[in-house]
Formats: C-alpha cells, sequence, structure tokens
C-alpha cells in the first residue's frame, strides 16, 4: 500500500491525539527525526474565521442593502453596463485609504475596465483576467471568481474576486467583490504541508524505526513503508490485519505475548517498553526498542494504538565497540608516558586527566581536577603570557594548538613540555570539548643544547683548521665548507658562496693533474657510503694534497653524509724526497725549516735529532736535546693530553694530531706551539720515530693579552672622559674670567698682553682636552658636506714635504668629483697613512706614488665583486705605489689590529685598521689589489653626498648684544656660573644664576613668565640638564634652553628637540659664542 492510500482520521481532536502520542516519542525519534513536528491541520482543511464570516453573511442577509454592502467585510463595487464604478461600500473605502489609494472619491466615476486594461508589470496577468471576466458577466454569464495575490510591502496576501450580474430597474451593471482570503489561503497551506510532513515524517524514518497506527483491538491501519520494506512486506500485506500475526511478531510465540500483554495494558492506559528481536528480510535477528502508546479523543477515550520500534541492533553493537574502546583508551592513556586530558568547551573543567601528569608536573591530578585554573601558576613567569594566549586562542575557535613551555615542579625543578591541543566538534559543528596531550620534553630541549653547543664547537674547529674541510650530505650536496679548503684550491668566492656544487667540483677537479680521475673518486665515495679512502692528489700548479674522506655515520647507524679533508703536504713530500734523494740537501732543509722539526724515538720519547729554529724555539742546544724527552720540557697542565694523544697514534687509531700547548724553555720562560705530530713507519710494524713540525705561536696568543690590554684602555678612556668634563669646567671659568678682564680692564697693551697669552694657553688646554677625548673615543667626529679635492691636495702638499724626493709624484684630481659627508681631518689621516705606507713599501729605492681622485659610479656586477659597495655614485681616491706588493696570504690580513710586515719597532700594525675603521665611519670602504713584485693600489670608495658646505663662523664677527632680557643660568659650578652671569650682564641681559637644578625649577615654577630663556650645564648631581629642560618644558613649552657640556655622549637630537633645547655649546666658550648663541635662541623665540 502506498503512503496516498493511508487512511488518515477526518477529526481535528483524532489528529491532535496523534501527534500528542507522537510528541511522548520525539526523545526516541530525535535521533532518526533530526527535528520536531510543529502543527497540522483539520481534515477538512476549512479555516474558523472564514467559516465564522459566512455565518455573519447569513445571519445580515435580511438587512438592508446599504447595511449589507457596509457590514461585509468584502471589498464591493458597483459597476455600470460600461464598467464605471458607480458605488463602493465601506470595506473598499477604507483598503484604498490604507493603501494610499490617490483618487478623492475612492474610484467612483472611474472605468474599471480601463485600470484594467493599462496594469502593467507584476499583477498585469491577473488584472487582463479580471478585465476579461467583467466583459463576460456584463455580456450576460451569471458569475465570475478569480483567487490572485496582492502582496503589500509588509505581508503577503490573497483576495477573491466575484464577479455577479447587477439588474435592477433603474441599474445594469454588475456587482465586483474582493474578499481578503488570505488567512484561508494559509491555513490551506499550513494543512497541506502539516499532512506532506506527517508523511514524510512517517515514511522518512527509514527502515531502522517503525511507526504505525492501530486499533485498540490490535488491528494495524497504518505504517510506514521503508520499516515493511526492510523485513520484505508491503503496506498491504499488513494494513488492516492484527499486528501480532505480521512478520515481525509471528515467528516466536514469547514475543507475541509480549506484545498481546503490551496492547492489553495500552487498552488500560499504560505505555510500554521493552527490548525485542524480530525477523529480518533474511531470517537475521534483528534487534529492536519496541514502543506502544495510547491515543485518547477529547473524551479521554482510547481510541488509537501508538506502536514504534527502532532498530538498535547498531547500537548494541556500538555500545559494545565503545565498551572495549573505553577499555583501550583508559589502558593506552594510563600506561603512556604523555599525559592526555580531556576539557569543556570552555576550559573551566577538566573532564579528564591521565596519570601521567602526576609524573611530569608532580601534582595530583585531583588536584588538577577540582582547580582547573591553577596549572597557569606552575608556568614559568617568562612563558606564563604566551602560554594563556595561545590557550584563549584555542578556546575561541583556533583549530589547534602546539607550544612548548616550562613549568616549575613542587621539588623546585624546572621541565620543559610540549602541550598539542584539538578541538572535537559534533555533527553540527559544534566544539564539544578538548582534548590534548602534554609530552615531557626536557631531555630533548637539554640535548637540542647540547646539539646546538656541539656544532658551534664543530664549527669553530672547522673554521680553525689547518686541513681544508668539507662536509656533503648524503646525497653529496655541500653543507660545510671553511676557509682553508677555498683558500687551498683559490676557488673564487662566489663559487664558493655558491649552492652549485657541481660548478665548484669542476673548479676543484680541473685544479688537479687528472680531473676525470678525482671526479670519479668523488662519485664512486658518494655511492659508496661504507668506504673510507685516503691517498693524495697532485695539482697543477704542483702542490700535492693529502685527501682523506670518511662516512659520517650517527649513533644510530644512518648515513649522513661524508666529510672530506685536505691538508697540504707539497713542503712535506718534497722534504721526504729530498730526504731519499740526498741526506745532505735533507738536513739542509731540516736546519733551514722556518718551523721546528724534531725526530723523537717513539718508544723512550727522547730527542733524535731537532732543526735549528726548534732549539731556538725551546732554548735548548742539540746536545741538551738529546738528553732529555718531550715530556720534560711539556708544560705540566699539557703533558696528560700530548701522551693521551701519542698513544693513540702508537696503537695506530690515528696517523697524526695536532695540538696546541706550552712548552718550558731552558730559561724556564713558557712558549706556546702547534705541534704537529706523525708517525715515521712502515705498517704494519710499530711506528719508530715520531716526526714532530712545531710552530711557535706565542704572538698570537700574545694578541689575546694585548685584547686585554685594550679593555684597560677603555677603562683609561673613561676615566679621561671624566677628567675632561672636570678640566673643561675649570677652563671655562678662567678663560672667561679673562675675556670678561679684556671687556672691563682699560686699553692697557701690556695687560691685555698678558690676557691673550692666558687666553691662547687656555686654548691650548681645551685642545690638549679634545685631544684626549678624541684617544679616549668619546669625542664624536664632526662630519659635513665637503669637496674631496682640497683635502687630498693638502695631503699631498705634506706627503711632498715628508717623502724623499727618489719617490715621484704623479696626480690625477677630477674637477667633477661629487661632493661627501666626511670628516676632513680623519680624511687626511687615511691618506697620511696610505702615502707613508707606500713609500715603505718601496723600501727607499726609486719609486712612483700615484693619487688619484675620480668620479666613479658603481653598477651591479661589482657589488657582487665588492659586497661592501651599493650601486651608485662615488667619489674615489686612489693611492698606488710600485713597491714589493703583496701576497694573498699578506692581503688577507692588513686589516687586522696589530698586523705588520715591518721590523721589529717600526710599526704597530694599527695603521690600516684605523684606515678600515675611519672608512666604515664614513658608510665607505676600502679595497686594495696587489701582486708580489707588481705594486700595491688602495680604493677609497666614499658615497656621493648631496648639500652645501656649512657656513664658518669668523672669530671676528662683532657679538650680539641684549636688551634686557631675563636669563637664568644653572651650574654647580659656582665660579663657573657667577662668569657666565657676569659675562651675560656685560651683554645687556638680567642675569641670575643658582648652583642647584631643583632650585631653578622651582623659580621657574612659581614664576613661569619671569625668564626668557635658561642657560644649563648638562652634568649636576641630582639633576643632568636635559632632564632639567624636559621638566621646564612641561611647566612652560616656550621657555628656550641652552645646554653646556664639557663632556656626554648621550645628547641624541631626538632627546634634545623633545626636551625642548635650542642649542648645545661644548666647554670652554668664548663670550662671543655664548652671546650669538643667547642672541640666536631669544630670536628664534620671538619669530615662533
Amino acid at each position: 500500500m502506498k503512503p496516498g492510500n493511508l487512511p488518515l482520521p477526518e477529526a481535528d481532536d483524532e489528529v491532535t491525539a496523534l501527534i500528542a502520542t507522537l510528541h511522548e516519542t520525539e526523545r526516541r525519534l530525535e535521533e532518526l527525526t533530526g527535528g520536531q513536528v510543529d502543527t497540522v491541520s483539520s481534515g477538512s482543511g476549512q479555516p474558523f474565521m472564514l467559516r465564522r464570516a459566512q455565518a455573519e453573511m447569513r445571519n445580515s442577509e435580511a438587512a438592508r442593502q446599504a447595511t449589507i454592502l457596509n457590514a461585509l467585510p468584502a471589498h464591493i463595487a458597483l459597476l455600470d453596463a460600461g464598467g464605471e464604478i458607480v458605488s463602493v461600500n465601506e470595506s473598499w473605502r477604507q483598503f484604498a485609504t490604507d493603501n494610499f489609494f490617490q483618487s478623492p472619491r475612492f474610484g467612483l466615476g472611474m472605468n474599471y475596465l480601463e485600470v484594467c486594461d493599462r496594469a502593467a508589470g507584476a499583477g498585469s496577468t491577473e488584472a487582463s483576467q479580471a478585465a476579461d471576466g467583467i466583459r463576460a458577466v456584463l455580456a450576460g454569464a451569471k458569475e465570475f471568481a478569480l483567487e490572485y495575490p496582492c502582496h503589500s510591502p509588509t505581508e503577503k496576501r490573497w483576495f477573491l474576486m466575484t464577479v455577479t450580474p447587477l439588474v435592477t430597474a433603474a441599474v445594469r451593471g454588475a456587482v465586483v467583490m474582493h474578499l481578503n482570503i488570505t488567512e484561508r489561503r494559509r491555513a490551506e497551506d499550513t494543512r497541506h504541508a502539516t499532512k506532506k510532513r506527517l508523511r514524510d515524517l512517517i515514511d522518512g524514518l527509514g527502515p531502522s524505526m517503525m511507526v504505525g497506527l492501530m486499533t485498540p483491538e490490535g488491528i494495524l491501519v497504518e505504517a510506514n513503508a521503508p520499516a515493511l520494506a526492510a523485513v520484505g512486506l508491503k503496506l498491504e500485506d499488513v494494513l488492516g490485519k492484527p499486528l501480532v500475526e505480521s512478520r515481525w511478531f509471528a515467528f516466536s510465540a514469547a514475543t507475541q505475548q509480549q506484545l498481546r500483554d503490551a496492547i492489553a495494558r495500552a487498552v488500560r492506559g499504560e505505555t510500554s517498553r521493552y527490548d525485542m528481536q524480530i525477523r529480518g528480510t533474511n531470517d537475521e535477528v534483528i534487534d529492536v526498542d519496541f514502543a506502544l502508546n495510547p491515543v485518547r479523543d477529547e473524551s479521554g477515550k482510547i481510541v488509537f494504538l501508538v506502536p514504534s520500534g527502532n532498530v538498535i541492533t547498531e547500537r548494541k553493537l556500538a555500545e559494545t565497540a565503545m565498551r572495549e574502546s573505553n577499555e583501550k583508551f583508559h589502558q593506552l592513556a594510563e600506561n603512556i608516558s604523555d599525559a592526555f586530558w580531556i576539557r569543556s568547551p570552555d576550559m573551566r573543567e577538566v573532564q579528564y586527566v591521565s596519570p601521567a601528569f602526576e609524573k611530569i608536573w608532580g601534582r595530583s591530578v585531583a588536584s588538577l581536577i577540582a582547580n582547573p585554573h591553577q596549572w597557569v601558576d606552575f608556568i614559568l613567569a617568562e612563558d606564563r603570557e604566551r602560554v594563556q594566549l595561545a590557550f584563549n586562542a584555542l578556546t575561541h575557535g583556533a583549530s589547534g594548538l602546539d607550544i612548548e613551555y616550562r613549568i616549575k615542579r613542587p621539588d623546585g625543578a624546572v621541565r620543559w613540555v610540549r602541550v598539542r591541543g584539538f578541538l572535537v566538534r559534533n555533527a553540527a559543528d559544534q566544539v564539544i570539548r578538548h582534548i590534548g596531550i602534554v609530552s615531557d620534553i626536557t631531555d630533548r630541549k637539554q640535548a637540542e643544547t647540547e646539539l646546538r653547543w656541539k656544532t658551534a664547537f664543530l664549527e669553530a674547529q672547522v673554521a680553525s683548521s689547518i686541513d681544508g674541510m668539507l662536509v656533503v650530505d648524503q646525497h653529496g650536496k655541500k653543507t660545510l665548507q671553511n676557509q682553508r679548503m677555498t683558500d687551498l684550491f683559490s676557488i673564487p668566492p662566489a663559487i664558493a658562496a655558491s649552492t652549485n656544487d657541481e660548478q665548484q667540483l669542476r673548479w676543484v677537479a680541473e685544479a688537479t693533474k687528472n680531473p676525470v680521475q678525482f671526479s670519479a673518486k668523488v662519485a664512486y665515495l658518494n655511492s659508496h657510503p661504507n668506504e673510507i679512502s685516503r691517498d693524495e692528489i697532485e695539482l697543477k700548479s704542483g702542490a700535492t694534497f693529502d685527501r682523506y674522506s670518511s662516512p659520517v655515520v650517527g649513533a644510530d647507524g644512518i648515513y649522513y653524509g661524508r666529510i672530506w679533508t685536505f691538508r697540504d703536504i707539497t713542503g712535506l713530500k718534497r722534504s721526504m724526497e729530498a730526504l731519499r734523494a740526498s741526506e745532505q740537501r735533507f738536513k739542509a732543509l731540516f736546519d733551514q725549516a722556518a718551523v721546528g722539526v724534531v725526530q723523537a724515538d717513539a718508544v723512550t720519547g727522547r730527542f733524535v735529532q731537532a732543526n735549528q729554529r726548534y732549539c731556538e724555539i725551546v732554548g735548548y742546544s742539540h746536545a741538551e736535546l738529546e738528553q732529555l724527552t718531550f715530556s720534560e720540557i711539556t708544560h705540566p697542565d699539557d703533558l696528560g693530553r700530548t701522551l693521551e694523544m701519542t698513544e693513540r697514534v702508537k696503537a695506530g687509531v690515528i696517523r697524526e694530531y695536532s695540538q696546541e700547548k706550552r712548552y718550558v724553555r731552558k730559561d724556564r720562560s713558557e712558549v706556546w706551539i702547534n705541534v704537529t705530530v706523525s708517525a715515521m713507519w712502515l705498517p704494519p710494524q710499530a711506528p719508530d720515530y715520531f716526526l714532530v713540525i712545531v710552530q711557535d705561536i706565542t704572538g698570537r696568543k700574545r694578541l689575546d693579552e694585548h685584547l686585554l690590554q685594550t679593555q684597560k684602555m677603555e677603562a683609561l678612556g673613561q676615566f679621561s672622559g671624566g677628567v675632561a668634563h672636570d678640566f673643561n669646567n675649570i677652563l671655562a671659568t678662567i678663560s672667561g674670567y679673562t675675556e670678561l678682564s679684556k671687556m672691563i680692564l682699560p686699553d692697557n697693551p701690556e695687560v691685555l698682553g698678558h690676557l691673550d697669552s692666558v687666553l691662547k694657553a687656555s686654548g691650548r688646554a681645551a685642545d690638549l682636552v679634545k685631544q684626549i677625548l678624541t684617544f679616549s673615543r668619546h669625542e664624536p667626529q664632526e662630519r659635513r658636506t665637503i669637496q674631496l679635492r682640497p683635502v687630498v691636495e693638502e695631503s699631498i702638499q705634506l706627503l711632498r714635504a715628508t717623502i724623499p724626493s727618489t719617490i715621484a709624484f704623479e696626480t690625477s684630481l677630477a674637477t667633477d668629483a661629487p661632493t661627501v659627508f666626511a670628516n676632513a681631518n680623519q680624511i687626511h689621516q687615511v691618506l697620511m697613512n696610505l702615502g707613508v705606507n707606500a713609500w715603505h713599501a718601496m723600501q727607499e729605492r726609486p719609486g712612483r706614488l700615484q693619487i688619484k681622485l675620480e668620479n666613479w659610479v658603481v653598477d651591479e656586477a661589482q657589488v657582487v665583486a665588492e659586497p661592501r659597495l651599493r650601486p651608485g655614485r662615488y667619489a674615489r681616491v686612489s693611492v698606488s705605489d710600485t713597491g714589493c706588493g703583496m701576497d694573498a696570504a699578506t692581503r688577507r690580513r692588513i686589516f687586522e689590529p696589530f698586523f705588520t710586515t715591518k721590523p721589529p719597532g717600526q710599526g704597530t700594525g694599527l695603521g690600516l685598521s684605523v684606515v678600515h675603521g675611519i672608512m666604515d665611519g664614513h658608510d665607505g670602504a676600502i679595497t686594495v689589489d696587489s701582486r708580489p713584485g707588481q705594486g700595491t693600489v688602495f680604493h677609497l670608495w666614499f658615497p656621493a653626498h648631496t648639500g652645501e658646505a656649512a657656513v664658518v663662523v669668523i672669530d671676528g664677527d662683532p657679538t650680539p648684544r641684549g636688551n634686557g632680557e631675563a636669563v637664568l643660568v644653572v651650574d654647580d659650578e659656582e665660579l663657573l656660573a657667577s662668569m657666565l652671569q657676569k659675562a651675560l650682564t656685560l651683554l645687556n641681559y638680567a642675569v641670575e644664576f643658582t648652583t642647584s637644578p631643583v632650585t631653578a625649577l622651582a623659580l621657574v615654577r612659581s614664576e613661569p613668565q619671569r625668564f626668557e630663556l635658561v642657560l644649563s650645564d648638562q652634568t649636576m648631581p641630582g639633576m643632568t640638564g636635559l632632564v632639567l629642560a624636559s621638566q621646564l618644558r612641561e611647566i612652560r613649552p616656550d621657555l628656550p634652553v641652552i645646554l653646556m657640556t664639557g663632556f656626554s655622549t648621550s645628547l641624541a637630537p631626538a632627546r634634545l628637540e623633545a626636551a625642548g633645547v635650542r642649542q648645545v655649546l661644548s666647554k670652554p666658550l668664548t663670550v662671543q659664542l655664548l652671546g650669538i648663541a643667547v642672541h640666536a635662541a631669544l630670536s628664534a623665540r620671538r619669530q615662533n
């Protein structure tokens, strides 16, 4: 039987009873229906309001026609035979008013047919149909009816239009009536929708849910088709028959008796619910949650029974699976080392946490559940805010959480943890819980720290190794390469820095005598991870390298790559060849070697022979050394390591080793050496002798001591800066009172001469202070926009006067060189240093010194070759000579502090490092090009700078005077403050002074308009001048402040401007400079 043929009760109370019963079971049906049944309508589908309106019309038929027309809710208009409106009722007029109809007579006199014919847009179709119907009735038709929509801006409405003939003695026409049927339409739509929803509901329950309707006698009158189909039945198989005899129940007498008992209870008004088993299509047993509910009419009589069954086979299986899953979950969560937690969606409740929490945090699970937010207090303060932000983001919708932070356990131990959090959502995409895993990663963090240290240590070892070293990964790609490797094969920097490994491999291979063999060996070893190789290769240059390659295998046995080392053994090879060719030649080479060379007995450790250089290093003669062992001259603190490495060589574990250690010389002084010890043997025999190569590195070690001395000099510089400050205050007082004396004394040439002498001495003292500050690096070197040509010309003149006439000068100074932002004194220092170095490089022989000034544009290609430059315009100064030149090793070190090629006592090794620092300070660069025997050229690169040179104030300019303006002088040196008061008074200012910045602040606060300018020292007890200026500006923003300083390094322009400081004057200062500064500050204030 199809669902459309299901008999539904016609009475409203019956439908209502059915809905009530369905609501009682909606909790069980919720999973299957996905919602609730909203409403139903009666079987008749007739809205009650329409029936009342009809009744009202029938009761009012006896009234007069006018009263009837106005009483009816319909909008009525009477038309004459031509379609003109001759009368309307009250409802018509009210509708016209409510809908803003503009006609003052509500349409009277208008032709209804013409209005309909003119209609356009929405509703035009219904208007045309209405016009046709009216014409038909006017032509003799009995009636016309039309339902149409007429929606307002606020609601949807439907109307029924009826047209009937109007025939009276006086008028012949038609009656047009519009009745609002919106409620009826809505009721009909609701009734149809309800019936459809009921049918969809019943059939939509699916095969796993059976719902039906049966009589109190147990006869089934309705059922959902999908449930029947699930057991191989159709509607016609069960409708009209006892449910107890259906396939569901007939297979078991016990099951049938259960149903009969349930029907008996339902007839008494009781509800039954129990689990049962039925037979499926293939006779399989299906578990069902069965219920039987009575349905009563309005009088309380039970008229129907509603059986319902929900297939719970899957639920039963799911419950079993859930129990097993929960058991597995608890076994897993409670036995893993990581802590597992579950929290509520708002994170306020801890629903579960595994026991591992107690091991990690050192706190009980119960304490966390009791106080879910207390765990935040155990996070280290440095990490707490970051962690809280991450958890807040998870609470507000972030997809997940993965964060590492530190916690503090009750025993004070700090542990690292990693927390990963996830959102769990239901089918409606709502967050129903948060879950997370906490892992103790302390060991991993410690391992990472150790790995970083080891990596840094390894990189330092690689960088300082005397061997060329190259490390590749498991794919043969370069991961690490030291500078020594680049130098050994003269690899261009661009190729060494490139990620194109094939390009470097070709370069290195082409440097060897057999490139094909070299490349083949590399390919072979890369494809054989377990191979260790050591051999020698010869270069086209004649050099011989020791090549060693070994796989890098971790403790886990995984192959991570390969390490290659190349050692230049050219000298050693030649020595060995010379030894084989001629003992005498070997002896000469042995004795004349630049490094110490020793042959020692491998068993006793005694010296067999040593060259002269070794004797010089240790201070013993050859005869004395033959009576000693290397242990006797090794420093006790280094002996243990030496013996350990020697034993490893003797055991054949390693072939040689290098070590930095100390020897104790014959005079008991210490000397630092770099020693390389190699075994002299013929395998498989034990080594007979050791070959020891010793290099004196005491000088390098002393450099470390020199660095310490440099730090002491820095401390001395700080001290000199403080002394300079106090000394400047004294000089300011002396020079100031001297100038005042010149201003107030009569014109006495002898006295004025003495005073000028005092001023000159003060000036020399001031210059000395500047030199002290420059030396201590506390006095910044002022830069300004200048033309280089005059500076270069002046430097050339000084060089001509310094360098002997055997050196020819050549100059070429461009007139179009750009202006630069520089310090002329420092440029002069750079040129003098380079010029004198060039003279020394020519070793006082006749030569040529050339100086050029050029306008130069640096392009991208030149930037690649010299990364310190940037594209753009430069003024380039070149200093070249025809001297001895430098090799590559010297060129690499010339800018190192204390490196010099000059004999002891003829150079400090600081000249070129100072030049390099000056060029860096000018945002420029210095480059060098030199080859042995071909001379040297230095290029100085100064970036072009736009701007005009600063205007210099001439000392002879008149000192401007004041007009009685009030000035407050603040300086903790009373003599200096008094002198400034007198000087400014002579310049026609009204001056007060105080030695306390606190007092000065109180004076201005009490009378903000009392002073027009404040002249303050910067360095004062209790408050600096800059702080005083800032607080004065808060009181009176327009009050100008001038600061005076004998020494300061922290007066940044931005801070000065923010504090309202107009100018900073350096002590000692002249009365003229003081007058100019005060006058300028007051003038600027008046202009503003």
